[in-house]
């Protein structure tokens, strides 16, 4: 424990989002790299029990309009990761970034070689971005690129409008249509020609908002090759690694 965070546990005693226990009483999540966005003093309140619970892990597919997009994901959309991914998003407790991002990493590593590839983190609006402090898709990918070696780009594509909460809105056609036209994307210059990217993004639920982005990207040039995400409700979803029979 580092001081800043002693000092604070005397102000504030971390306890774990996901069930409540004070870190007096049970081991808790290791801190994620230092990286930017992530502050020296931020703990994570998330207990290594409730964190070895974000799973299984999913494959799902994203239709968009160049084809379908291969998307994975560390897990369904249940109570347990979505009160972690609320407290990460919503109450600016950056550091779950860690072991959400953990999560996804061995299943990235031997799912589709992901790796290979170089991410493009979902962007806020600068707009929201003030407002919630940080990008929570950004801090996602930067943890992801160096678990597993791959490249990130995070100023390719931007929100060019703002639009409302994805989660606010009741069905996909209104999903779909909140972020019509709410992303542009760099034109892909030569030397990058055929590199495989990767969308990296908290939450699929219609897939409106990565569709988006895949499509902007695709149609300035890019190589849009998959989606990694911590959790996704898509109906095309699958256990990566079934249970065999009995």
């Amino acid at each position: 424990m580092t001081l800043w965070q002693g000092l604070l546990d005397l102000w504030a005693p971390l306890t774990c989002v996901g069930c409540g226990c004070p870190w007096q009483r049970a081991a808790f999540c290791a801190a994620a790299p230092r990286i930017r966005g992530l502050r020296a003093w931020e703990g994570v309140p998330l207990c290594r029990s409730c964190g070895k619970g974000i799973g299984p892990p999913l494959r799902a597919v994203v239709a968009t309009a160049a084809g379908p997009l291969p998307l994975l994901a560390a897990a369904g959309t249940g109570a347990a990761v979505a009160g972690i991914i609320h407290a990460w998003k919503y109450h600016g407790q950056r550091g779950l970034v860690g072991p959400l991002a953990a999560s996804l990493v061995a299943p990235a590593h031997r799912d589709h070689g992901w790796g290979a590839r170089e991410l493009v983190p979902v962007p806020l609006h600068p707009r929201r971005r003030r407002a919630r402090g940080f990008n929570q898709a950004a801090l996602l990918a930067r943890v992801l690129s160096l678990h597993l070696g791959a490249g990130l780009r995070e100023n390719v594509v931007r929100r060019v409008r703002p639009t409302g909460q994805q989660a606010r809105l009741p069905d996909p056609e209104s999903r779909q249509h909140n972020v019509a036209h709410a992303f542009g994307a760099r034109p892909c210059p030569p030397s990058a020609a055929g590199i495989g990217l990767v969308v990296v993004d908290d939450v699929v639920t219609s897939g409106a908002t990565v569709r988006a982005v895949s499509e902007a990207l695709a149609a300035a040039g890019w190589l849009v090759e998959g989606v990694l995400a911590v959790a996704t409700s898509l109906p095309s979803r699958e256990l990566v690694d079934p249970p065999g029979p009995g």
